[in-house]
């Protein structure tokens, strides 16, 4: 779980924003600005005012409802606003850090649907970028990306990084985390909505840091310097960003191995000058951060969330900050 009350959201939809003229679009970059910054306020109406309608009901749909739902939950006296209410690590003897986690199930939920929302945006403006502002079927294709593995079933970039993975999660005695959770959230029911969140998260920030931000850069770049430098500057550069999104609250990545992870990425995204395979970095993407939270909820320890024990300090949440 992660936690989407992140100051680098905002930041990052306005520099994707900033960055969509960048492209030789077929219509006017100030138009495909106005026209990216509508849907990304208003889900589906950027897709309304290019008439792309089914992408409107779809994207813009589901992406309402995500936000409502999220909306919903935050209003709850029993959402965890304060990501310290949740999170609580000690260090054994050993030097083995445990974590506790103290979890309501509206506090879930909110986090769950915030991310959802915040992913399928980023997918938007993918494809609004991607397709120069007119209709591009190419992007629903993508959100398969995860389960085409026919098209990468020979690629060790792919199978060797996840096969490690599945190495050291196998060999591992268990998880240093112990869930304490209401009986009205199941061990099961997080896992599902895990399974779909985490795949949404590795195809929604792959199309924003990879082909939005990465290749806006490569765009920039490739005219003014040499193929290679262009290459591997905006790498370099989409890595930066992409740590910087990270902060290791809630178990998450920290800013260092998540500008790793997006050297990897960017490295099979963009594997020689002018080549570019998002497909491989989404599955990539979605299939490490899939292996990792399932691990934890199936190894975990659960346990009862008594709240006069906690103390938790819950609260109703007196606006919703414009994160999704």
């Amino acid at each position: 779980m992660t936690w989407n009350c992140n100051k680098f959201w905002l930041g990052g939809m306005l520099l994707c924003l900033l960055s969509l003229p960048t492209s030789a679009w077929s219509r006017s970059p100030l138009s495909c600005w106005g026209i990216g910054l509508a849907e990304t306020l208003v889900p589906g109406a950027g897709y309304a005012i290019i008439q792309d309608w089914d992408k409107a009901a779809i994207f813009g749909g589901t992406r309402w409802v995500a936000s409502l739902n999220a909306a919903h939950y935050l209003r709850s006296d029993e959402y965890q606003e304060d990501i310290d209410d949740v999170f609580e690590q000690d260090e054994d003897d050993d030097g083995i850090v445990n974590t506790q986690v103290f979890l309501t199930r509206e506090t879930f939920l909110a986090q769950t649907h915030l991310s959802i929302y915040s992913n399928l945006t980023y997918i938007s403006i993918y494809d609004l970028y991607h397709g120069k502002c007119e209709e591009t079927p190419e992007t629903y294709g993508l959100l398969g990306s995860a389960f085409q593995f026919e098209d990468f079933s020979d690629k060790w970039t792919f199978w060797a990084p996840l096969g490690g993975l599945a190495g050291v999660l196998t060999l591992s005695p268990g998880s240093n985390f112990t869930y304490h959770v209401e009986d009205d959230l199941s061990r099961q029911e997080m896992q599902a909505w895990s399974f779909v969140q985490t795949h949404l998260v590795g195809i929604g920030e792959e199309m924003l840091f990879r082909g939005v931000v990465q290749r806006s850069f490569y765009n920039w770049l490739s005219p003014r310097y040499s193929e290679r430098t262009a290459r591997w500057s905006s790498i370099l550069l989409a890595s930066v960003l992409f740590g910087l999104a990270h902060n290791g609250q809630g178990g998450t990545a920290t800013p260092g191995v998540a500008f790793g992870a997006g050297i990897y990425l960017g490295w099979i995204y963009n594997p020689a000058p002018g080549v570019f395979d998002l497909q491989q970095a989404i599955a990539l993407h979605a299939w490490w951060d899939t292996l990792i939270a399932q691990y934890l909820l199936a190894k975990s320890d659960f346990k009862d969330l008594d709240k006069e024990e906690r103390r938790l300090q819950t609260r109703p949440l007196i606006n919703i900050r414009y994160q999704f």
